[in-house]
């Protein structure tokens, strides 16, 4: 497989999903602050940076509104299957644990994995753009706890 053009990706998902990219709070500055988390995270604790990369991308990219939107993480991944082999060209294991970390991002709170432990401590990290602190005991990874600590100062 050849490898991912990340930034290609970026301007694709801008474009296809311009509305909630300008959404104010779950757009494309939340997308970029949990990239900037999760590839943080995931140096320090050896999770699969790629997938943490999209995760921030597609996590929130199907979105129909800022307010409460149940079924946002499965629509995003409805989007990744229909881009998974004509787009994306990530092994089936791979887009398995991107699918799961987006459809189950809001409503699950721990992983074993920790590839899909960082995406959702990345996402849960940036939670004081809609003015809260995040809950430690929502955290997964010992790095995130260590960053909400830090917040708390």
């Amino acid at each position: 497989m050849k490898p991912l053009d990340i930034d290609r990706i970026w301007n694709f998902i801008i474009s296809e999903c311009a509305l909630t990219a300008n959404f104010e709070l779950h757009g494309e500055r939340h997308w970029r602050n949990v990239e900037r988390n999760g590839l943080g995270i995931a140096k320090a604790v050896g999770a699969d940076e790629t997938i943490v990369r999209l995760f921030a991308i597609f996590h929130d990219c199907k979105r129909i509104n800022e307010d409460i939107d149940v079924g946002h993480g499965h629509r995003a991944t409805e989007f990744i299957r229909s881009l998974a082999k004509s787009f994306l060209s990530l092994a089936k294991s791979d887009i398995e644990k991107l699918c799961y970390a987006c459809s189950s991002h809001t409503d699950t709170i721990h992983s074993d994995d920790i590839t899909i432990a960082t995406c959702w401590d990345a996402d849960r990290l940036d939670l004081p753009r809609v003015g809260k602190m995040p809950n430690v005991n929502c955290l997964n990874t010992e790095e995130a706890k260590k960053i909400a600590f830090e917040m708390f100062r």
